[in-house]
Order: C-alpha cells, then sequence, then structure tokens
C-alpha cells in the first residue's frame, strides 16, 4: 500500500486548540524510514520554596495581678476586727480596745486637719462595711470590766465610739452628724482633738 493511501484511510485528527484543555503526552512513533526517533520528555524538577520556619509567639505571661496595698491604718481595723471575733478572754479584749482608742486619739490630734479628716473617715467607712460582719454594739464595747486605763478614758473611748456608729453611714451622716453631741467631749480631749472633731461634724 502506498503513502498516499494509508494518509487517505487515516482519519483527519482536527486538533482545536482552544477546545484542548490539557496537554497531549507524546508518544514514540515509527518513521518509515525505519529509524526509531524517540522524544524523551526532559524536565527538570521544579524545586519547591522551603517553608518558612513559623515563629511561634511566645506569649508573655501577664502579671499577676495584685490588690492594692492596705494603708497602715485600715491594717490596723482589720486586725482590731479579727481580734475581737476571735478573743476569748475579755483581758485580751481590752488590751485590743485601748490600742484602737488611742489609735483615734492619735488621729484626732494631727496638726493637719486634712490627715484627720482621712483618718476619720476611713474608721467610719470600715466600720459601716463590717457592722454585720462584727463591729457592732456587741464586739465593740466588749471587755469594758477589764478595762487598764482610767474610768474617764473609758467614757472617752465609749462616747467616741457612738458617735461613730451613730454617723458610719455617709449617707445619714450629715444629718445624724448634726443631732450628735460633741460639746461632752469637750473636757476630755485636747484642743487640737476636739477642734478636729467639731470640724469633721460641723
Amino acid at each position: 500500500m502506498s503513502r498516499n493511501n494509508r494518509n487517505n484511510n487515516s482519519p483527519k485528527v482536527v486538533e482545536d486548540k482552544a477546545n484542548v484543555e490539557e496537554p497531549v503526552e507524546l508518544e514514540e512513533e515509527l518513521e518509515e524510514t525505519g529509524e526509531d526517533v524517540i522524544i524523551e520528555k526532559t524536565s527538570e524538577p521544579v524545586k519547591q520554596p522551603e517553608p518558612r520556619p513559623i515563629k511561634e509567639e511566645v506569649k508573655q505571661p501577664k502579671p499577676a495581678e495584685t490588690a492594692p496595698p492596705m494603708n497602715d491604718l485600715l491594717l490596723f481595723l482589720t486586725q482590731y476586727q479579727e481580734k475581737l471575733l476571735t478573743l476569748k478572754h475579755d483581758e485580751d479584749v481590752a488590751k485590743v480596745q485601748l490600742s484602737f482608742y488611742k489609735k483615734i486619739i492619735n488621729i484626732l490630734s494631727k496638726e493637719s486637719y486634712e490627715e484627720a479628716r482621712v483618718g476619720l473617715n476611713t474608721i467610719l467607712k470600715h466600720i459601716h462595711q463590717n457592722r454585720d460582719k462584727g463591729l457592732n454594739e456587741i464586739n465593740l464595747f466588749r471587755g469594758a470590766a477589764n478595762w487598764q486605763e482610767s474610768p474617764q478614758e473609758y467614757a472617752t473611748f465609749r462616747r467616741l465610739l457612738w458617735i461613730f456608729l451613730e454617723t458610719a453611714d455617709p449617707q445619714t451622716r450629715k444629718t445624724v452628724g448634726s443631732r450628735v453631741t460633741i460639746t461632752s467631749l469637750e473636757k476630755s480631749l485636747t484642743s487640737t482633738q476636739y477642734s478636729n472633731l467639731i470640724s469633721f461634724y460641723g
């Protein structure tokens, strides 16, 4: 069979380049010359990009939240309250009461009224916030029979405690304070102590 006949009997392949989606793989062809022509696909391996090292974000631990430090007076009041509730013997309670009395007198003795005002506010606030946690009339007047100082000092201490209890609530302090009798303390306090107390409730 001649070359022309073979070509006529072979189906014509019409390549539509627009419809070709995938590349056609070339195979080995045998030429009529008898020589084998091998078309090899030589493709260099595609170098894959080296993966970038993932930097792990080191999370810094958050600083522990700490409560603001107590000032000396608030620390004293907290310890005073704990002792009132835990001490069993009235002799020990009387010593604690005396320390509270001296703390009050020390605050009233401040030359700066502003310092005295801050101290008195701290005491009243603590009593108000802890009235139902032990700082009530029952515990604040414990140890009276074993008071170690003069009866006059205890009377002053008792009167101050009553004033603090009656005016501890900041909402009613101004109204109640105007009715509180402070003049009875004039003789038992120094002029500075009495002046600071009057100014606080004035």
